[in-house]
């Protein structure tokens, strides 16, 4: 359980990762969540694992959608992954988002992910 709730924290985390305080320790502690095996990396299977659990964690009114405010999303990325246009991330919307590809993190294509290529991305979409 614990590591469905941390799974993809990165991509939702506490306003502590602001752009002007972006802790790479707390970057690092999600990280090594994520890594469930420990070997250092993460695999697709590591950060796809936790979706369905994830969204739900978030949706905290349990509309079955995302607003704004139940992310720490850039307005960038929850624009691209709103689809319709309605305000709201649907959980279809949530799962096919760019943020939740682990191919948009996978910047060398080499199938895992290093801590730098997961905080890089995180601070490209997190506000």
């Amino acid at each position: 359980m614990r590591f469905a709730i941390l799974a993809l924290s990165i991509l939702f985390a506490s306003t502590a990762w602001a752009a002007e305080d972006f802790g790479q320790s707390k970057v690092k502690r999600t990280f090594s969540e994520i890594d469930q095996n420990g070997d250092g990396q993460v695999s697709r299977t590591e950060l796809r694992m936790n979706k369905f659990y994830f969204f739900y964690l978030r949706d905290t009114d349990r509309d079955k959608h995302l607003s704004f405010g139940e992310t720490q999303l850039s307005k960038a990325a929850f624009s691209a992954a709103d689809g319709d246009g309605d305000g709201k991330i649907s959980g279809l919307e949530f799962f096919d988002a760019r943020f939740t590809q682990f191919d948009a993190y996978d910047t060398n294509h080499d199938g895992v992910l290093t801590f730098e290529e997961f905080e890089n991305f995180a601070r490209l979409n997190m506000r």
